[in-house]
């Protein structure tokens, strides 16, 4: 048996058992698929990191939640990133992630502050047929979203659907039927649902939920991937400024006392999004062993 080193990472807070948990492994290189996703059992987080490979530049990671591999999770990078900058792996600067997703730019900062570049957002499907049931998944009424607002899948790497309601006190009472939110995740091909509303708190832009009961994550508390998906959801649906759209704050996660902060920072060219940056703090909760098979 081998001792193998990973990190327990609290992503989009400063604050010990706030944000969003990931595991991180710095040095998984000479792990098999089954052994990663065996480790990230054993982690039982949402999501965990394994880097494979560092080299000019280019940080090489891979992500898999307790039930498979996904091309590209936005928290546990940036706790990936923190982590690689605390154990002097890497210093500050830019840097390429390569994952399944493909290649993005991460700014690393010197207190960890981790920024990830998002220049492509893709809108996959407008999915109103399936509004009822994604109503049902969700126990809402119809009443409690916006007026009009379309439910579709965006998607920065990996899809989610966003569903816009009418306030916090609805989005706060969502309790969620799983088994019609797995069965209907089969029909629509996209695991996680998004769903957003305008907060009443001053600094904050957005307050959000999200739902994957599919690939074992019943609530995410902090989803960085979505932060793409959300954006291009407001510029083409909201009635919010485009100025205050070029920098705000997303909150996710106080439902279930996991409250974490997304920075964000969009560039428009004319009518189109030409770039967001989303960024997050991470603070190190604790370093772990567990054996693998040599």
């Amino acid at each position: 048996m081998k001792k193998l080193t990973y990190y327990l990472v609290d992503a989009f807070t400063n604050e010990i058992n706030k944000g969003n948990r990931a595991g991180v492994i710095l040095d998984a290189s000479n792990l098999t698929d089954s052994q990663m996703q065996e480790i990230a059992k054993e982690i039982n987080v949402s999501e965990s990191a394994f880097v494979t490979k560092i080299e000019d530049g280019t940080v090489s990671i891979r992500y898999f939640s307790i039930k498979q591999e996904v091309p590209i999770c936005g928290h546990a990078t940036v706790a990936t990133f923190h982590t690689l900058l605390k154990n002097n792996s890497l210093s500050p600067g830019l840097y390429k992630l390569d994952c399944l997703k493909g290649k993005v730019d991460i700014i690393l900062s010197s207190d960890g502050y981790v920024g990830m570049i998002v220049d492509k957002i893709e809108l996959i499907a407008n999915i109103d047929k399936h509004k009822q049931r994604i109503l049902e998944g969700l126990n809402l009424d119809k009443n409690d979203l916006v007026k009009d607002a379309s439910i579709n899948i965006y998607s920065t790497g990996n899809p989610k659907v966003i569903i816009e309601v009418k306030n916090e006190e609805i989005l706060d009472s969502i309790t969620i039927n799983e088994e019609i939110l797995i069965e209907l995740t089969k029909e629509i091909n996209c695991s996680g649902y998004h769903v957003i509303t305008q907060s009443k708190e001053e600094g904050i832009l957005i307050a959000s939920r999200m739902f994957a009961p599919s690939i074992g994550i019943k609530e995410d508390p902090v989803t960085g991937n979505s932060v793409g998906c959300i954006i291009k959801y407001l510029f083409d649906y909201s009635n919010i400024k485009i100025t205050d759209l070029m920098s705000c704050v997303l909150k996710q996660g106080q439902a279930i006392n996991k409250t974490g902060y997304i920075e964000v920072n969009t560039i428009f060219n004319g009518n189109e999004i030409k770039e967001i940056t989303y960024y997050g703090d991470s603070i190190i909760v604790e370093e772990k062993l567990t054996e693998i098979d040599e």
